[in-house]
């Protein structure tokens, strides 16, 4: 019923009184609410100015410390020399490659079966790292790798012969600490000649571990911007030209070159410039590709890959005259006021031989004289 329409003056009064009473009651709710909406508002206003006063906390950093990432590395050689397999496999991702480079004959990447074939080989295996060298997420590595050869290896049957070489690392690690990819340098040809298998006129007897073991750790894989200067505009440079002379410049007085798979160091200026001649003797139109560069300290690590022409193969090796070459090089200098102080070398020479067709993909010698 309509109060306001159908109601006597009484009526009319109480209804527009009770109407008037609900408006002001409705207005002062409004106001009430629309306070409050506005003090939360400001509120929320002050707490975000607050927040945006307040300092973000930087984002969680899960990556190894250096030192976290060698106790890594010195658990998984630890593991080869123990003939631990299960911790050794546990080093790596489930998809991880370890490769001998320019291997002959192809040999398995898979870390279970490289361990397991090793240790059927040298059942005393011992593996200890004379230089080590962490920048960033990447170590290079060289140790001297020895051993009773006790089982098949490559084909060979048992020799009792006792081997004692030096091998290369390189090991590109996950934020975790796992190994993603190994890469080895070792000269199986030197392995080989130790074993009996077959002659190698310069290959070294015996290796020596060095007196005290060399740590150089960098958390971005760069070394000081002058050594990195010197060795890209200096040595780098004149090897791609094959300017002996800016080569040799590029050494300290003093220096050291070793080329692992040969016996003798170069020693001083001239020894080295002897050297340096005789490798472009070899192959006057040697080409020398950088693959990667690092280093941590006064070191520097390179990786390469070299190929050219074998024009007048080294005595006691008179084939190959005329065949391309190709090898994969794992290079370590040393700096000393941005010269090179030490440098080696370290390569296969079986896989060079190999390209030269003085070997078959087996690693038996097809020509019957011995390796360089």
């Amino acid at each position: 019923m309509n109060m306001l329409k159908d109601g006597g003056a009484g009526v009319t009064v109480a209804a527009a009184a009770l109407i008037f009473t609900f408006a002001c009651k409705s207005d002062d709710d409004g106001e009430v609410a629309q306070r409050a909406a506005t003090e939360s508002r400001d509120k929320a206003d002050d707490e975000q100015g607050e927040a945006e006063t307040e300092p973000e906390a930087p984002p969680r950093d899960d990556r190894l410390s250096p030192d976290e990432r060698l106790t890594i590395l010195d658990g998984c050689f630890a593991a080869m020399n123990e003939g631990d397999a299960e911790t050794f496999v546990a080093c790596y991702t489930d998809d991880a490659e370890l490769e001998i480079a320019d291997a002959v004959p192809e040999l398995s990447s898979d870390p279970a079966t490289v361990f397991a074939d090793v240790h059927e080989a040298f059942s005393d295996l011992s593996i200890e790292r004379q230089l080590v060298i962490l920048g960033g997420s990447t170590v290079a590595t060289l140790y001297l790798l020895e051993g009773t050869h006790d089982g098949p290896l490559w084909g060979i049957e048992p020799t009792e012969e006792k081997i004692s070489v030096y091998g290369g690392q390189v090991a590109h690690l996950n934020r975790a600490g796992e190994i993603t990819r190994d890469d080895r340098y070792l000269d199986q040809a030197t392995i080989r000649a130790q074993l009996g298998d077959r002659p190698a006129a310069r290959a070294p007897r015996r290796e020596a571990a060095w007196p005290e073991p060399v740590h150089a750790i960098g958390e971005t894989g760069d070394p000081t911007s002058e050594n990195f200067a010197a060795f890209n505009k200096g040595y780098f440079s004149a090897a791609q030209d094959r300017d002996v002379d800016a080569m040799v410049a590029a050494y300290a007085e003093g220096a050291e070159r070793r080329i692992v798979p040969h016996r003798e160091p170069a020693e001083g200026s001239a020894a080295i410039r002897r050297q340096l001649q005789g490798e472009l003797r070899e192959s006057p139109d040697t080409e020398i590709r950088m693959r990667r560069q690092w280093g941590a300290g006064d070191w520097l690590v390179v990786e390469t890959h070299v190929r050219g022409t074998m024009e007048n193969p080294p005595e006691g090796a008179r084939d190959g005259a005329g065949e391309s070459w190709e090898a994969s090089r794992l290079e370590f200098f040393e700096f000393e006021d941005a010269s090179i102080r030490r440098h080696l070398v370290l390569s296969n020479e079986l896989g060079r031989l190999a390209s030269l067709g003085v070997v078959d993909a087996q690693g038996a010698d097809d020509s019957g004289s011995q390796s360089p």
